[in-house]
């Protein structure tokens, strides 16, 4: 072997090292420091830098530079807030327990207590899917069915919420296909509307089984539940193939990156991926272990926020 040869390999040996040493430190789960000891239940990230996490503590933190510095503000008496939701840079909903619901449509400095005049429902999730148009979803907490199901919409900006048609029971999450399609997880069901929340089709997943999460990437999707009830779709939720993982997991959120790659994480530490559109399922491992209560990717950053105040980043792109 010639020596140029021998300088041609050790170079492109020494890149290739260069790559991977990138590519694992780009896979790396970064901790944000977040002023906050308390259940962060929500998260929602405009982009990189503008974030807002909400707490069981009834407080909501704002980030506007990257999670290096946050606002925090709470609401009195304190009710455990659950979701909170970007439109754009002046649209954004936050909704939660006792009723609870948030709205501005003027920017981050802009809220609006528009909370409903029942204390009992738990408001769980909510999508604003304009700039007038919204839904919320939760349960009514009724004492003959605490889990009976509760939708609320919005034309108006959120000034005024209209209950909808019962959708199903233990209402737990929205999801937003590619072509704006609305879709709404219960026990045992999606429904699903393609005007914005105006009509309603429904059809069965599993046999009343309580999910908590699903998530889409075109026509693949993940979803997770009680009793490690984990399961894929590759028609769009049409139909689900059950992949049931472990006994104690109780899966809470879920994320797809791209048709193939998803997570999934839930109680005790539990944080699962696929790279294989849900057919398979291993564990990641966090740098600490905590309850993850939510996740959501944007800009090919992946968020989650879970127990006692923990969050964490990846950049997956």
């Amino acid at each position: 072997m010639t020596v140029q040869l021998k300088n041609r390999i050790s170079a492109l040996l020494a890149l290739l090292l260069l790559a991977f040493a990138a590519t694992a430190h780009a896979a790396e789960w970064q901790k944000v420091d977040i002023p906050a000891n308390e259940d962060l239940s929500g998260v929602s990230f405009l982009n990189r830098d503008t974030g807002i996490v909400v707490t069981q503590y009834g407080r909501y933190l704002l980030t506007e530079d990257g999670s290096k510095r946050w606002r925090s503000f709470s609401e009195k008496p304190p009710v455990a807030l659950e979701d909170i939701d970007f439109f754009n840079e002046n649209v954004a909903a936050i909704c939660g327990r006792g009723g609870r619901l948030y709205i501005t449509t003027t920017g981050l400095d802009g809220w609006q207590n528009v909370s409903l005049p029942d204390t009992t429902p738990w408001l769980l999730d909510v999508e604003m899917l304009d700039d007038t148009t919204g839904l919320v979803i939760g349960i009514t907490r009724n004492p003959e069915n605490i889990f009976e199901g509760l939708t609320l919409r919005t034309t108006d900006g959120g000034k005024t919420w209209n209950p909808l048609t019962q959708l199903g029971y233990g209402l737990a999450d929205i999801e937003v296909a590619d072509d704006g399609t609305v879709m709404v997880l219960s026990f045992g069901k999606l429904s699903e509307s393609k005007d914005k929340g105006f009509s309603w089709t429904s059809h069965l997943t599993f046999d009343g089984e309580p999910c908590r999460t699903f998530a889409l990437h075109g026509r693949h999707g993940i979803m997770g539940g009680l009793k490690g009830l984990c399961a894929y779709t590759e028609d769009r939720g049409q139909t689900w193939n059950i992949v049931r993982q472990s006994l104690d997991y109780v899966l809470i959120a879920s994320e797809m990156v791209s048709d193939k790659v998803g997570y999934i994480g839930g109680t005790k530490g539990v944080l699962l991926r696929t790279d294989d559109g849900g057919a398979s399922w291993t564990k990641e491992t966090l740098p600490e272990a905590f309850d993850i209560f939510e996740m959501q990717l944007v800009d090919g950053r992946l968020f989650i926020v879970g127990s006692d105040g923990k969050m964490y980043y990846k950049d997956i792109e």
